[in-house]
């Protein structure tokens, strides 16, 4: 018997917005406050890698929304475990577990990081007239 390739259908499509979100454990005069990191997978590389952009926020209640940083990054797939090495050296690399539209993980500390992908909806086509086209101004 002869073992064939994994086919590049095989490897799910990682590409779009992928969202984590937790509550800040610093108070400060801003209140209470949480950090997002966003994965923006922008276009794939290769059957199993993907480009990207990464960024963090701070959202506060009383100071709104700070950045916290950004840098580009590369994604790669292997079965259901997903690895992401950051260009920047300030961003740690990082190993998830893909599940559906999940990437779970973990920080150092063990505490959990689920990175979900964010659905956007399209919004329903408008419907265009036409008419005026005909009409030419000078």
């Amino acid at each position: 018997m002869v073992a064939l390739p994994a086919m590049a259908q095989d490897v799910p499509n990682l590409v779009g917005l992928w969202w984590f979100e937790k509550p800040d454990t610093e108070e400060d005069r801003c209140g209470a406050s949480s950090v997002a990191t966003r994965l923006d997978v922008t276009k794939k590389i290769t059957a199993r890698a993907y480009r990207g952009t990464a960024s963090m926020q701070r959202s506060s209640e009383e100071c709104g929304i700070s950045p916290l940083g950004s840098t580009s990054f590369t994604l790669r797939v292997r079965d259901d475990k997903v690895s992401i090495e950051f260009d920047d050296e300030g961003w740690r690399s990082q190993d998830f577990t893909l599940n559906g539209d999940t990437l779970s993980g973990a920080y150092e500390d063990g505490s959990p990081i689920d990175f979900v992908r964010v659905v956007e909806e399209s919004a329903p086509e408008e419907e265009i007239d036409y008419s005026g086209l005909d009409a030419v101004s000078y």
